[in-house]
């Protein structure tokens, strides 16, 4: 900084000091002369005086003569002085002027500096993640050669491909401050002369062309909202606002623009372009102030749900450039509109479908709001997705959050998103018994990226003292867990409303997501309200129940699922945070209960396409039980209640038995090496999942044209995979689950009753095997 401010010191400018050396010159002759006149009169006075004494009434006009010019030129004496002063406060003022300015000046470069810095540190950054991005799209393209194809042929098709996408991307973005050179040295090359010399000039103009906001504008352009035929920018072409919004650069006439030409002019005129952070938040900003004016102003809520979309894609763009204030401000805004729709997050009845008129009768009578059935179709459809979406955008926002804890320490981008979440939303609409599954789901899911490290979890950021060797966790932060283990037993089917997974693919078979395309209108018109259709029209796709129900189970398993795995996370990563007593215990009491439960489940229906997921639950419940009894430190054996102690027994002696693990096998074996069997024996889209995984099913289909070399790998390989999943004839719980059910037994009973227990549901009778094979085939 000194060679900085020397400098600022050299290009002080000369014509100001010139000046002030003519004016102080001016000033110091100013002096010269009022002491020559002072002088003078000191002079003329003694002269007067000696004068005086020999002076006679003849010469008295003489002297009132003089005494007259001695008043006049101390008059001009004093005029002079006062001339002087005002020079001097003159001369002082600009100086200290031009030293003030000089001081700015420096100031403003200083400033302007370090934002410089800041600008090419986070370009730097930005170029490191490119290369990346780069060297990795390097090595996908060279795994995905084309067997046969030369290196040259790759390079020379990608280069024309590339040469033809940058073309028309020129024409594209003519609002962007481009080089007519650059754009000239492109259009006017020869590619078929000097193909060689194509690759230098794509190279070049991608360095000139794609900076940030061109890359932004491009991946935008290109946005699907999952399920949707076309971009959301093209459904935007059709719709205008219902009134006037003009803020930060961005204009939107009243039913005259479209949301697409509105959103691209404000994105080619951003004057930043290399700043994607800068460029995010102030379009993530513009975007939710016009929702939150058309939601609370009960506006039309035509677009909110296309709109609502593009924040989560920017949100989601680069997450690292989003600002912890941006997500502060953000989760406030979500919360407070997500409180708008309160019969959409609790519903009584299916939100765009209508109860029977028997129920609207009971129903009436027992004060239960059924406003909601007076509201037309198509608004009922806007405001479902806007809410699903909302939801999507708060669950961006929590992994946004924990991507900055686990790139910075010291970030509170957790602690900022969960001050601006009410407990009011969490507890009471979003999990709830009358919930949508869907939105139990993405709550689990936001709930899992608030767990960092062991002192960080939903509302509360608890830091331990080292001196204090056991911690609660605070009433506030350990409700919604509370809530979660009664959702375990209480989740039911009548709480999957919509058939609908959202931006982020969390759950759902998004069969409704035609409703959104019905109530755009059509290509070629402009509105701002909300296309009417028949009922009939609505209720195809809503009463469309072709595969839905065989669904609804996958909906809840899946849900469980979820819910067991945040409390495994918590449990193995919240170390020093801990519940009260009494809800270890009935966590524990919950998930002895679902395993019987789908132990049972199982037993009844063996054939179910939905059993390997119900194993899965089992085998994380006995994981989180396990934890809860290891060493007794959580809950002691005695502590169990006397009917959970039998039935835990019961369930892990299930667990423990492998007396059909051999049977299987040998089952298995035989059909595919003996019966030549091909087909699809127990569940078929657990086995074709499993296969595929391993990369066999091809294999499978294609059996017929292997050798037979490869034909008995393919058939050892198959059996080794049936083998190892659940297959409809036993269990076949994973080997590591098994070692700790028979830990958690050992903890229950003795060692000698363990072992006659063990030994007494492994017992097999000695039997002819193929004759057991038959029996196994019955009894399918």
């Amino acid at each position: 900084m000194s060679s900085d401010t020397d400098s600022f010191d050299d290009s002080f400018d000369e014509n100001d000091i010139d000046q002030a050396f003519q004016q102080a010159e001016l000033t110091q002759k100013t002096k010269i002369q009022t002491h020559l006149l002072l002088q003078q009169e000191i002079r003329n006075s003694q002269r007067f005086e000696s004068s005086t004494q020999h002076l006679t009434n003849a010469d008295n006009d003489k002297v009132y003569e003089i005494l007259g010019e001695n008043a006049i030129l101390k008059n001009q004496l004093a005029r002079l002085q006062q001339d002087q002063l005002k020079l001097q406060e003159q001369l002082k003022n600009e100086y200290l002027k031009i030293v003030q300015e000089k001081e700015e000046s420096i100031q403003a470069l200083n400033e302007h500096l370090l934002e410089a810095k800041s600008k090419n540190e986070f370009l730097v950054s930005e170029n490191k993640s490119l290369n990346q991005t780069f060297n990795k799209r390097r090595k996908l393209r060279h795994v995905e050669m084309v067997e046969g194809e030369t290196p040259n042929q790759t390079l020379s098709s990608t280069q024309n491909t590339s040469y033809n996408n940058t073309s028309t991307r020129s024409d594209l973005f003519k609002g962007d401050h481009i080089s007519d050179g650059e754009i000239n040295a492109i259009s006017h090359t020869d590619v078929d002369t000097i193909a060689e010399a194509t690759k230098v000039i794509v190279i070049n103009q991608a360095t000139f062309f794609y900076n940030e906001k061109t890359l932004f504008i491009e991946t935008l352009s290109n946005y699907v909202i999952p399920g949707m035929s076309l971009p959301a920018l093209q459904y935007l072409e059709r719709i205008s606002s219902s009134f006037e919004y003009s803020i930060d650069n961005f204009e939107i006439l009243k039913d005259e623009t479209s949301f697409k030409s509105a959103i691209l002019k404000y994105l080619i005129n951003f004057q930043d372009r290399d700043r994607i952070d800068n460029l995010l938040t102030k379009f993530i900003k513009v975007l939710s102030n016009y929702i939150e004016h058309a939601v609370i102003e009960s506006e039309s809520l035509l677009a909110v749900p296309f709109l609502v979309a593009i924040i989560n894609f920017a949100l989601d763009y680069k997450r690292l450039a989003i600002s912890e204030s941006l997500i502060g401000e953000l989760t406030k805004q979500v919360c407070s509109l997500l409180f708008k729709f309160p019969d959409i997050l609790k519903q009584e009845y299916d939100y765009i479908t209508l109860p029977s008129k028997n129920q609207i009768l009971i129903d009436s009578h027992n004060d239960v709001d059924l406003s909601f059935i007076e509201k037309p179709i198509h608004i009922k459809i806007l405001e479902m997705f806007s809410t699903i979406f909302l939801c999507d955008v708060l669950l961006t926002l929590s992994k946004i959050a924990s991507v900055h804890l686990f790139n910075k320490e010291d970030s509170a981008c957790n602690s900022i998103l969960w001050k601006n979440i009410p407990e009011k939303l969490l507890t009471n609409s979003l999990l709830s018994r009358r919930t949508p599954v869907h939105f139990i789901h993405n709550t689990i899911c936001i709930l899992m990226n608030s767990i960092i490290d062991e002192d960080r979890f939903a509302f509360e950021n608890i830091r331990i003292n080292p001196l204090q060797k056991v911690k609660e966790l605070p009433a506030k932060s350990y409700k919604p867990l509370e809530q979660l283990m009664s959702i375990l037993t209480t989740l039911s089917p009548s709480q999957i409303h919509f058939d609908i997974y959202g931006l982020n693919n969390m759950i759902g078979s998004n069969d409704f997501i035609p409703l959104l395309e019905l109530v755009v209108v059509p290509n070629g018109e402009l509105s701002s309200q909300a296309k009417t259709n028949s009922f009939d029209a609505y209720e195809r796709i809503i009463k469309d129940t072709s595969n839905r129900f065989s669904r609804r189970d996958e909906y809840i398993l899946r849900t469980k699922l979820q819910i067991l795995e945040l409390f495994e996370i918590f449990y193995s990563t919240s170390i020093m945070l801990s519940l009260p007593h009494n809800m270890h215990l009935k966590l524990l009491c919950i998930l002895n209960e679902l395993v019987g439960e789908q132990q049972e489940l199982i037993y009844r229906a063996p054939r179910s396409a939905n059993n390997a997921t119900k194993v899965e639950i089992i085998t994380k419940s006995v994981i989180i039980i396990h934890h809860l009894l290891e060493g007794e430190s959580i809950i002691k054996v005695t502590d169990l209640p006397k009917l959970t102690y039998r039935e835990l027994i019961s369930n892990l002696m299930k667990i423990t038995s492998n007396s059909m693990k051999n049977q299987s096998i040998e089952f298995i074996t035989k059909l595919r090496n003996e019966q030549k069997f091909n087909g699809t024996v127990f569940i078929a889209k657990q086995e074709i999942k499993e296969l595929d995984s391993f990369g066999l099913w091809n294999s499978v289909l294609s059996i017929d044209r292997l050798s037979l070399e490869e034909k008995e790998k393919l058939i050892q390989h198959r059996i080794q995979v049936e083998t190892d999943i659940y297959n409809g004839i036993e269990f076949n719980y994973p080997d590591e689950m098994i070692a700790i059910a028979r830990d958690i037994f050992s903890k229950l009973v003795t060692e000698d009753e363990s072992e006659r227990i063990y030994k007494s549901i492994n017992y097999i009778e000695d039997d002819d095997s193929e004759n057991l094979a038959d029996f196994e085939m019955n009894g399918m």
